[in-house]
């Protein structure tokens, strides 16, 4: 039995090595700008919206940008945050939270389900060699996400 749950840790090892440098998409609307690239969510809307509004802001909580992203049918979509300020230039490199807010066709406001792609810099095992082990993706900004979560990579 031990035999096979080491092999198994070193799948799973293995497994999130090769997620380095790759972009997960991970729960929830924190994000990192790196290098002044564009940072894409995911946003599901179970009944669709009349309006839907994704609102970006800084680790202070300052509001660095808004976007109206318009209507949009029920399901999952991609809504891309450009990196730049509501005034057009260039938002520095950092962690940022996008948010979106939607009002359906009555026009009650909606909380949609977003996630967002971020780029996987380290694996680690924080309990390595205890029943709680389990491997670890490691973001910008100090974010981590178990490797079991992952839904989807890109890039």
């Amino acid at each position: 039995m031990n035999t096979l749950a080491n092999n198994l840790q070193n799948d799973q090892m293995s497994a999130g090595a090769a997620l380095i440098g790759k972009q997960v998409l991970v729960p929830g609307g924190n994000a990192s700008l790196i290098n002044s690239q564009p940072v894409s969510s995911s946003v599901t809307l179970p009944n669709g919206a009349k309006t839907l509004t994704m609102m970006v802001t800084d680790s202070s909580g300052k509001i660095v940008d808004i976007e109206a992203l318009g209507p949009q049918t029920a399901g999952t979509m991609t809504a891309t945050w450009s990196g730049k300020n509501q005034d057009g230039s260039q938002a520095p490199d950092g962690n940022y939270k996008l948010a979106f807010s939607a009002v359906d066709s009555t026009g009650a406001t909606v909380t949609p389900t977003s996630s967002t792609y971020a780029q996987v810099l380290s694996i680690s095992n924080p309990n390595a060699g205890t029943a709680a082990s389990a491997w670890m993706l490691n973001f910008a900004g100090g974010n981590s996400m178990s490797l079991a979560n992952v839904s989807s990579i890109a890039n």
